[in-house]
């Protein structure tokens, strides 16, 4: 195989043929300690661990451990895959060409990155249970602020509602590098159930049951026109997320 992002078929049948001629460290679970050891039996490929009896490698091993590396030297595993699990974090980070040193040029920033990272969750049907913004100064000090909101965050607004007090209570007087934002402690989303009387205010809970609807027609525009043809208000002289040479990264 050579190197680079490439798919590499191993159809039925030929598992072994495939597996056998790898070093041994290519299986998963073989890390540099257990390579000592296996290298200790004379194990230096795979085709070195199939042919041992697995009561030698788990004397070696570990009997657990030992039985699990043996199978897999076999083409054998029976764990389920699971192609579908739910990301563990979803976030976007924007590296600036210059130093941004005021709080409307950081908002404009936080806003276009909260409704990019708001539009992913939405996307993967998840909901932000935490919110943590990441801000890198032009001396590399890198800093990060956590707020966990009352219920899980789906909308930009609510987004930016939660984490603009915690930009508010940093001195980014000598420049800021870098703005990130990422949603953590995903959970799938829920419908929240509407409350009898609005009190008009404007906790990032709110704003999220406020702004629901509205995101849901932005994600259908966006959906059948592209990603291009909406967006905040305050980013329309700006660029948008990846189109900048820096940034932003996606997770």
């Amino acid at each position: 195989m050579q190197r680079g992002y490439q798919v590499f078929e191993v159809k039925p049948g030929n598992e072994k043929e495939f597996l056998l001629p790898l070093a041994v460290q290519s299986l998963w679970g073989v890390g540099p300690a257990t390579l000592s050891k296996l290298e200790a039996i004379g194990v230096r490929t795979v085709a070195d661990l199939a042919e041992l009896d697995v009561e030698i490698v788990c004397a070696a091993v570990g009997d657990v451990n030992g039985r699990h590396l043996h199978a897999l030297a076999q083409g054998i595993d029976d764990r389920i895959v699971q192609p579908d699990r739910i990301a563990k974090s979803i976030g976007h980070e924007e590296t600036f060409s210059t130093d941004l040193t005021t709080h409307d040029e950081l908002r404009v920033q936080l806003v276009r990155l909260c409704d990019a990272v708001a539009r992913r969750t939405r996307d993967a049907g998840v909901a932000a249970g935490t919110l943590l913004l990441k801000v890198k100064f032009s001396s590399f000090e890198s800093v990060t602020r956590s707020v966990t909101p009352t219920v899980p965050l789906t909308t930009g607004p609510s987004m930016v509602a939660a984490l603009e007090p915690l930009l508010a209570m940093l001195d980014y007087s000598q420049g800021v590098r870098l703005l990130g934002v990422h949603a953590q402690k995903l959970t799938e989303q829920s419908e929240r159930t509407p409350r009898l009387f609005d009190d008009g205010g404007e906790s990032p809970e709110d704003i999220e049951e406020h702004w629901k609807p509205a995101s849901r027609a932005v994600d259908l525009i966006v959906d059948r026109f592209g990603a291009g043809m909406i967006g905040p208000v305050s980013g329309l002289h700006t660029k948008k997320p990846g189109q900048s040479p820096s940034g932003p990264v996606a997770e």
